[in-house]
């Protein structure tokens, strides 16, 4: 497909969400308070800024946000949408300047019938992980996301149904030396049996089409390598299409309410049109399991092993930013508490581990790579329209960095 008309498809699906959910928010009551808008300011200080080997310089980041969402359910529907926005700056580093945005708009529909099914737009931006990627020290690097979805569902029974989806995705960076971008389009059909009881299981066919324009094809080698200082390897890139195909079998078992669990099991194949690159052949999944145990305290466990482009664009699965080699394995574990310590205390902690491999300009930086991460926070509800919080995160990957990140915030929303 012409690089033109894969944008103009995804500039149609963009706007289609968010006008079906102004839409439908028209016709809502006002008794119903379904919108919600506000101001936030938050300060971080991050120790290690561009996540250096062996230069830690630390920074204050003051962080000046818009926030605004949408929930409404029209009779059969649900009509969706938020948006946060912040204007980061930085005290010392003002080259990292930087404008982020995390948003999404969807609507769930269904029919009197047999027919449902849910129309779905995401987009984010951040800076870059600047470990993963080799562009000039203090230089800006933006990553933005895009995931444009439509999926549809026939029941032939109230508990076997007929099943299908597609979506468009997009990464883009905005320094040049950053050739991780690439372009998605991803379709699938399957069959699902379970309704709304404890059991449900569903098989598949997915299939994914990744459009990479400056692919890291292999590395070069110029002049004399004994040579004081040495030469290192050149990067080489090139237009690369990668097919895969995947047959899932996915799987959701409740049994009671206070605990959900769900997996996915993959059968994946994946090719190049490029030849250096490797094909891929073997067994990819993931599986969640959200427990409750109280009113005030919940669980939500995380495994997943896929490849990095899958990982990102999977819901709850989320590593962002986009790890440097896509078509590589990650593994990924993850635990997230939360306990309602009193009616106007929350308070979360988390601990994450990936491990995947690391294609990067600079040698050294290439190789396996694991990250660990931990985290807590604490919210205080001070009023219905205020709400004050702190969290203090650390990261370190081996044989590269660590970063200690302390931040506190005030979030202000009418409603």
């Amino acid at each position: 497909m012409p690089h033109r008309q894969r944008t103009a498809s995804l500039t149609m699906l963009k706007p289609l969400a968010l006008g079906l959910a102004l839409a439908f928010g028209a016709t809502a009551s006002a008794e119903e308070s379904p919108y919600y808008i506000g101001v936030s300011q938050a300060f971080t200080h991050d120790s290690n800024v561009l996540h250096s080997t062996n230069n830690e310089r630390g920074d204050t980041i003051s962080s000046t946000g818009v926030l605004g969402g949408i929930d409404l359910k029209p009779g059969r529907q649900h009509v969706f949408g938020n948006l946060s926005a912040q204007a980061n700056r930085h005290q010392h580093f003002d080259a990292l300047d930087n404008t982020s945005y995390d948003a999404a708009a969807g609507l769930d529909w269904q029919t009197i019938e047999h027919l449902s099914g849910a129309l779905q737009y995401s987009t984010k931006q951040n800076l870059v992980n600047f470990a993963d990627v080799s562009v000039p020290v203090g230089t800006k690097d933006v990553q933005k996301t895009q995931h444009a979805s439509a999926s549809v569902r026939y029941g032939i029974t109230s508990q076997f149904g007929l099943e299908g989806s597609a979506s468009h995705r997009t990464v883009v960076f905005s320094n040049a030396e950053d050739k991780r971008g690439f372009t998605q389009r991803v379709g699938s059909a399957g069959v699902r049996w379970g309704g709304t009881g404890i059991l449900t299981v569903g098989v598949s066919l997915r299939d994914t089409k990744t459009d990479t324009p400056q692919a890291l094809i292999g590395f070069s080698t110029l002049g004399d390598l004994t040579a004081v200082p040495p030469i290192l390897p050149v990067a080489a890139y090139g237009p690369d299409r990668s097919d895969r195909r995947d047959v899932d079998l996915t799987t959701t078992w409740s049994p009671s309410g206070l605990s959900i669990l769900s997996a996915r099991l993959s059968v994946s194949r994946q090719t190049h049109s490029q030849p250096s690159l490797p094909k891929f052949s073997g067994v990819t999944g993931s599986l969640g399991w959200d427990y409750k145990p109280t009113g005030k305290l919940e669980f939500k466990t995380t495994l997943a092993r896929d490849t990095g482009s899958e990982v990102v664009f999977s819901e709850g699965l989320n590593l962002f930013p986009l790890r440097t080699s896509n078509d590589r394995l990650n593994t990924l574990a993850s635990l997230e508490a939360k306990y309602e310590a009193t009616a106007k205390i929350l308070v979360d902690a988390n601990i994450k581990y990936d491990r995947g491999f690391i294609d990067a300009l600079d040698v050294s930086k290439n190789g396996s790579r694991s990250t660990t991460s931990y985290g807590i926070g604490a919210k205080y509800l001070a009023s219905r329209a205020i709400t004050l919080g702190c969290n203090l995160n650390q990261e370190r990957r081996s044989h590269t960095y660590e970063d200690t990140v302390a931040s506190c915030s005030a979030q202000f929303v009418l409603r």
